[in-house]
């Protein structure tokens, strides 16, 4: 698998997760103040959904050549390092220390993805 076909899976595949660990959080009913009228739980979830379908989309674009979207790509893993670094702040502040160190692996990864992605 060349480089940057890894990118791209690895993107998706965090996007599809993303996406999946949210709905499960809030069908499951473990989202704090989401039945409130409070904002700003639903605007982090719906800045994390965002983020995840750009890393679909991103990833996507490479898969299939897209050139238009390719940058696409970037852009959403950088959405990601904001979301990673986000989240992090508040699993550390719950002192959930192995869910600080999940974020700082995704961290890596995500960066080395960002490295070994080369436009053409």
């Amino acid at each position: 698998m060349d480089k940057n076909r890894a990118s791209a899976v690895f993107t998706i595949i965090v996007g599809v997760l993303m996406m999946g660990m949210w709905t499960m959080l809030v069908f499951t009913g473990q989202v704090p103040y989401l039945d409130t009228p409070q904002v700003e739980i639903k605007l982090h979830i719906f800045t994390e959904l965002v983020t995840a379908g750009a890393l679909i989309l991103g990833g996507i674009s490479v898969l299939r050549g897209w050139e238009s979207l390719n940058r696409l790509h970037y852009v959403s893993q950088g959405m990601l390092i904001y979301a990673i670094i986000n989240s992090s702040g508040y699993y550390i502040d719950l002192g959930e220390t192995a869910m600080a160190a999940m974020f700082g692996v995704l961290l890596i990864g995500t960066l080395a993805s960002m490295l070994v992605f080369r436009l053409d």
